[in-house]
């Protein structure tokens, strides 16, 4: 009875070139949430305008 060894085989493909096409689309489930609570956060900070208001005279 032969011994079972075992062994990872490359990935099928070209040479050098994963799919990474997973990732990419990960990337994209995070970076779109992500960006959408930064700018609701950034709207609710309300910079506004830096000047001081003007005084009353």
């Amino acid at each position: 009875m032969p011994s079972t060894i075992a062994t990872t085989e490359p990935p099928a493909g070209p040479p050098g070139r994963t799919d990474t096409r997973w990732a990419a689309g990960l990337a994209t489930l995070v970076a779109l949430p992500l960006t959408l609570v930064l700018v609701l956060l950034a709207v609710r900070a309300g910079g506004g305008d830096p000047r001081p208001a003007p005084t009353p005279a």
